[in-house]
């Protein structure tokens, strides 16, 4: 093989290498950037489902609360009279 056809051969084998690794590199990005995106995708899930609990846990602490007004407000005694002052104005 003359020089000529070496240099071309070489040349030839140049670009396929060159070729093969853009196509690589190209792929490899392309794994990255769905990556990234599935990353951010979890992410977001995770937030929400991170406000959905502290929602739920806002929403069970006032009715705790409210219970615990309930409670302390109207007393065993009150709710005694209460239930008198019902079966009286039944009976009426």
């Amino acid at each position: 093989m003359s020089r000529l056809e070496k240099e071309k051969v070489q040349k030839i084998n140049k670009q396929k290498v060159e070729q093969y690794e853009d196509l690589r590199r190209r792929e490899i990005l392309l794994s990255i950037e769905r990556k990234l995106e599935r990353s951010e995708q979890i992410f977001k899930e995770k937030k929400s489902v991170l406000e959905n609990a502290r929602s739920v846990a806002r929403a069970s602490f006032h009715v705790r609360e409210k219970v615990r007004e309930e409670t302390n407000t109207r007393t065993f005694d009150k709710m005694a009279f209460e239930a008198e002052l019902h079966a009286s104005l039944d009976k009426k």
